[in-house]
């Protein structure tokens, strides 16, 4: 492991603070990735919140939530959160030949109606950055609006924990197997690899808006009081993500915690903080997301050519030296789904532990933010041209 188990005795009062409130909830124990996390304990302390609404208290049957979870896994080949996770989906309900069928990277047979929706979604959110018309039609079938967001979350929340463990380099308990086999990809693709790569309707957001502003006359009394605690916050608005996530409001309520910390309360400069979300961006092709946070980044410091370069899909010139640092970081995460020795030593002597971990914390709750976006298909403001050429 690249960061040593924290004892107790050793933590700060914050950090103690977060170990208790996550030994007296569900979990019952501090789990590795919020060790990893507890770096910034109010990182730590927010992002375990999440965590324990979308395996505890979602509107997802927990068979269900168990399978979303499995399926980041594999995407990611996060080998301890396989093995972590895939007995209790078992123990939840779900057929060990799916879940053998899902480890070898394949469309299982077999699977119940609420989990080929499930799986056809999740896969498609992972694999091509988009939903299809009929692959969100079947999941809001199957659990609503709610449960859709909650979906999001599920793969959001949990691409954050894989990275965790990536950058970790945890492994599985010492004299067992991994669980998961390396496969065959290219560009990070391990799901359903004998699939079609892309969905040419949903690719560049095709179609009208899914998951809109809500109305005032159609927000329950949870909506609205999510909405008077975000206005109150520190950010005073109701930023795009959030008003797609509303649609669970106790996880809005929970996300928006750890957004608060990421932008207002951590170590890294905001300049670097933009930067890392403009990056998740143009991996997502979050265009919403890349239009407010861009203006953000520029406003913050960054270059306007390292935001053009950027754009058209090339290592930006001219960067300063964290800004290469934050970008080497941020690039193999994403697009490798690994972290080399080199850019990780390098992370912690620029960046230290905390700073490293925050990286790690825009990255993965950034992502979660773009799932919003991309199922959402939220629009750019009228007029503006995509910031993104169109592929061929």
């Amino acid at each position: 492991m690249r960061f040593r188990e924290l004892a107790v005795s050793e933590m700060t009062d914050a950090q103690r603070a977060v170990h208790r409130d996550v030994c007296a909830g569900p979990r019952g124990r501090l789990g590795v990735p919020t060790n990893v996390l507890l770096r910034c304990a109010g990182l730590a302390g927010a992002t375990q919140k999440i965590g324990e609404y979308v395996r505890f208290k979602s509107s997802l049957p927990n068979r269900i939530s168990e399978f979303a979870i499995m399926m980041t896994a594999r995407y990611w080949t996060a080998q301890y959160e396989w093995h972590a996770h895939c007995p209790l989906a078992i123990k939840a309900g779900l057929s060990q030949d799916v879940a053998n069928q899902l480890a070898r990277g394949k469309r299982p047979d077999g699977m119940r109606d609420d989990e080929s929706a499930a799986y056809q979604f999740c896969t498609e959110l992972h694999r091509d950055k988009s939903v299809s018309d009929a692959a969100y039609a079947a999941a809001l079938q199957q659990f609503g609006e709610n449960g859709v967001v909650d979906l999001i979350g599920v793969s959001g929340y949990y691409t954050l924990i894989s990275m965790c463990l990536i950058v970790n380099q945890m492994t599985v308990p010492s004299g067992l197997p991994d669980p998961l086999p390396i496969l065959d990809h290219a560009h990070g693709v391990l799901l359903d690899t004998a699939a079609t790569a892309k969905n040419a309707e949903s690719e560049e957001n095709i179609g009208p808006v899914r998951l809109g502003e809500l109305r005032e006359d159609q927000m329950s009394e949870a909506q609205r009081a999510v909405c008077r605690e975000l206005l109150s916050g520190p950010g005073n608005s109701i930023s795009t993500p959030m008003k797609v996530l509303l649609r669970s409001p106790e996880l809005a309520r929970r996300a928006q915690k750890v957004s608060e910390y990421l932008r207002f309360e951590g170590k890294l400069p905001a300049r670097l903080v933009q930067f890392a979300i403009v990056i998740a961006a143009r991996y997502w092709r979050a265009e919403t997301m890349w239009h407010s946070h861009t203006l953000q980044a520029i406003a913050a410091g960054l270059g306007a050519t390292t935001v053009s370069d950027l754009a058209r899909e090339k290592r930006p010139a001219g960067m300063q030296a964290d800004e290469e640092v934050a970008y080497q970081f941020c690039t193999e995460l994403h697009g490798d789904k690994n972290l080399s020795d080199g850019t990780f030593d390098t992370a912690i002597k620029q960046f230290g532990e905390q700073g490293t971990v925050e990286l790690i914390g825009v990255s993965g709750y950034y992502t979660l933010a773009a799932m919003a976006l991309k199922v959402a298909r939220m629009s750019l403001p009228a007029g503006t041209p995509s910031p993104f050429a169109a592929r061929t």
